[in-house]
């Protein structure tokens, strides 16, 4: 009974979000915090910044869009958010915008990362976020680029005939005309993107949102439409 209550209530996506909430709510309890305050803390929530965070609207060649930004960088991280924005949006064209954060994390889970995105309709990968010291610690940075790039792990997942299409992206300012293209050859009229990674991906997503008519909502907001 608390469970179905607490799925009313939340306002965020994925079943791990309802999960934690379970976890905090069964806490909450045993410190003597009544049920009906429980659920009004819960309802108030409204997502953290970049987890899921519902950016705005625009429409690409007559397609309505929505924008998400999405700090995953670890292949768990992104099955999770890819899985919850499927379940909530099943009919509509998802498309990842993936930018990978170090090189030695895509060297060393390169296979998970390559088995990560089996959820979407498609997927543009960006470079890598390289961070300055952190990379590859036990390799040299040339031996890291020879071994491991963005445009190898497309190459990867292309392999895998469930994705559609698979780009690799080496310039950014390319990337609304890819989304348009990709848009236009989609049977659906409703497209989801999500922007994704821990580096200055999340720069791109108010350049993608310059458009006449963008709307701004909080994921509050996206959540209490569709009920």
């Amino acid at each position: 009974k608390l469970i179905a209550r607490l799925e009313k209530a939340l306002k965020i996506l994925g079943g791990f979000n309802l999960s934690n909430s379970l976890a905090a709510a069964l806490a909450a309890r045993s410190l003597g915090i009544d049920d009906n305050d429980i659920l009004r803390a819960v309802s108030s929530y409204r997502g953290a910044w970049r987890r899921m965070e519902y950016k705005g609207a625009i429409r690409i060649a007559g397609h309505k869009i929505k924008v998400f930004d999405d700090y995953a960088h670890h292949p768990t991280e992104i099955k999770a958010t890819l899985s919850a924005l499927r379940e909530h949006s099943p009919k509509a064209q998802l498309i990842c915008v993936f930018q990978p954060h170090q090189l030695h994390r895509l060297k060393v889970l390169f296979n998970d990362f390559r088995e990560s995105f089996d959820k979407v309709d498609a997927l543009i990968l960006l470079d890598a976020y390289k961070v300055t010291g952190r990379d590859a610690p036990a390799l040299s940075r040339a031996e890291v680029s020879h071994n491991v790039s963005a445009a190898k792990l497309a190459r990867a997942i292309a392999k895998n005939k469930k994705h559609p299409e698979v780009v690799y992206l080496p310039h950014r300012e390319d990337l609304k005309g890819i989304l348009k293209s990709i848009i236009k050859s989609s049977k659906t009229k409703s497209s989801i993107v999500v922007m994704m990674g821990a580096g200055d991906i999340a720069d791109i997503t108010p350049r993608l949102l310059e458009h006449r008519g963008a709307r701004y909502s909080s994921l509050g907001s996206l959540a209490a439409k569709r009920k």
